[in-house]
């Protein structure tokens, strides 16, 4: 028999989970730990093919990425579309491989890597920062953050959240639902940020220099019950505020890991 999700019982699963919040942080910390593994057997694949991009600059110096800074020197060359290659591809293979049990549901918005286990719904994005922008910080889009799934109306509705700066005030509007149901399963979402931050040796060797993995709550706990997003200076408004019509915010790393020190972890870095 095929569960049919309703307002009513919506509700009620979302009271039950936000009522345990031992039971979210415990899930949040179990699958740190099995991402820490994932990440650590791909990272030696990971940095062997990032490294490549010099090898074969010749076939693609002439036809580089768009640049997409106001103001870049043509001193590096932009590495996001590297790393969804050298990186995302290799956490897929190892998720794939490894002794998580894992589905790739048709989920059409969500992180670059998205899937799900007997429990959760899991968000994993890849981040790479050069030496031009803070290593300290992730910059989040509305649908790599879960909300508070305050409400129903047809479908999962969250709060929208004021987001202050030292400069500027944004209003933040998270996508991600806290939780999801299938096939009558109800799967917790979890959202993880792989972050690499990569030196500029010269124009087209741009080296990974560490990788380090980020748990950013989910959103019962940031946005209701211990209220996380309240915590000075770990969201702030990000580079887009006046610009996008869908505005990203920043997660800066050091309030996250005045969390709980396991939200932040070093993963791998370059012996030099």
């Amino acid at each position: 028999m095929t569960f049919v999700i309703t307002n009513s019982n919506y509700l009620e699963i979302r009271k039950n989970i936000a009522s345990n919040v031992e039971a979210i942080l415990n899930m949040e910390r179990r699958y740190m730990t099995l991402l820490t593994d994932v990440v650590l057997q791909a990272a030696p694949q990971i940095v062997a093919d990032f490294d490549r991009a010099i090898e074969l600059l010749p076939f693609w110096i002439n036809y580089q990425p768009r640049q997409r800074g106001r103001a870049y020197s043509g001193a590096s060359i932009p590495w996001a579309e590297v790393a969804e290659t050298a990186i995302g591809s290799n956490i897929i293979r190892a998720i794939s491989t490894s002794d998580l049990q894992v589905k790739f549901p048709g989920l059409p918005s969500g992180a670059d890597i998205r899937f799900a286990t007997n429990d959760a719904l899991i968000h994993f994005d890849v981040k790479v920062t050069g030496p031009n922008d803070r290593a300290d910080e992730v910059v989040a889009s509305p649908n790599q953050v879960s909300g508070d799934g305050v409400s129903w109306q047809e479908g999962v509705m969250n709060s929208p959240i004021i987001v202050q700066g030292q400069r500027t005030t944004m209003q933040f509007q998270p996508e991600l639902a806290p939780f999801y149901v299938l096939e009558g399963q109800i799967l917790l979402c979890l959202t993880y940020f792989l972050k690499g931050v990569y030196t500029v040796e010269r124009l087209g060797y741009q080296p990974i220099s560490y990788f380090e993995l980020v748990c950013v709550p989910n959103g019962l706990l940031l946005f209701d019950g211990p209220l996380y997003a309240n915590m000075p200076g770990l969201l702030i408004p990000g580079k887009d505020e006046k610009t996008f019509v869908k505005k990203r915010t920043r997660i800066r790393l050091t309030p996250l890991a005045d969390i709980a020190a396991w939200r932040r972890a070093l993963i791998w870095q370059r012996i030099t």
